[in-house]
């Protein structure tokens, strides 16, 4: 993957067809973590039942379905230009922005599917059929999320 400055102030990424693809299979799965995933208080218990609890994930379904709608406008496969086998596409810092979270979301959602092995048991983990996709769905998302972080460098200099 390759990525380049251009003139209205973004940054463009030429990728394969198969790292198009990868990326775009990512994003359709958005959101992973599921709503009742966060609590309100991590401190104190607090029943499933609580208004304070229900509201919270009321709140991140309706966040949600917005940054899914905002997702499919960022990236869809029409959105990225194909010539001789390369596949490219822009974004400007807000669209590198609200992707990094996006990505974070399917990688972290998958490291709570995998059972959240710490760094000691990632070293000593055997794939299982299970959850060997969620493995390589966090690997391809920390993939992505570092070719952000160098976009971001690079349209900051």
């Amino acid at each position: 993957m390759n990525y380049r400055l251009f003139s209205e102030g973004g940054v463009e990424w030429e990728m394969t067809e198969f790292e198009k693809d990868s990326l775009v299979d990512l994003v359709k799965s958005f959101p992973v973590i599921e709503p009742g995933y966060h609590r309100i208080s991590r401190l104190e218990e607090v029943d499933e039942e609580d208004e304070r609890q229900q509201l919270l994930e009321e709140s991140i379904a309706e966040q949600y379905i917005e940054d899914r709608k905002r997702l499919e406008n960022l990236v869809y496969h029409e959105r990225f230009e194909v010539e001789a086998e390369i596949a490219r596409i822009q974004f400007n810092a807000d669209d590198l922005d609200f992707l990094l979270l996006v990505l974070n979301n399917i990688r972290v959602g998958h490291w709570i599917r995998a059972g959240c092995p710490d760094e000691k048991k990632m070293k000593t983990l055997r794939l299982d059929p299970e959850h060997g996709i969620d493995f390589f769905r966090m690997f391809l998302c920390e993939r992505f999320e570092a070719m952000i972080l160098v976009s971001m460098e690079l349209l900051e200099e």
